[in-house]
């Protein structure tokens, strides 16, 4: 009876353990996803820094800004609030 009863312990608790580190496989997956979101996050703010730059200087340079500048602007400024939303 000794022999069964530690055979079904040990059984139990790897059983126990395996659950474990499948929560913590998750866990990570899930702390990956959200870095990957911040990184991304980042991306965009560069992206949206570097066309607010070109914007400003068409404006300065010329008096008016090309269309396509300003569509990828707003584009870009809209999609990175979107995500400022999301990661709050």
């Amino acid at each position: 009876m000794k022999i069964i009863k530690s055979i079904g312990i040990t059984l139990m608790l790897s059983y126990m353990l395996s659950l474990n580190k499948l929560k913590d496989q998750k866990h990570m997956r899930k702390i990956g996803a959200y870095i990957r979101k911040l990184r991304h996050k980042s991306y965009v703010e560069k992206m949206v820094t570097e066309m607010r730059a070109k914007v400003c200087s068409q404006a300065i340079m010329y008096g008016n800004v090309d269309k396509n500048s300003r569509d990828l602007f707003l584009k870009y400024n809209n999609y990175l609030r979107k995500l400022n939303k999301e990661l709050e």
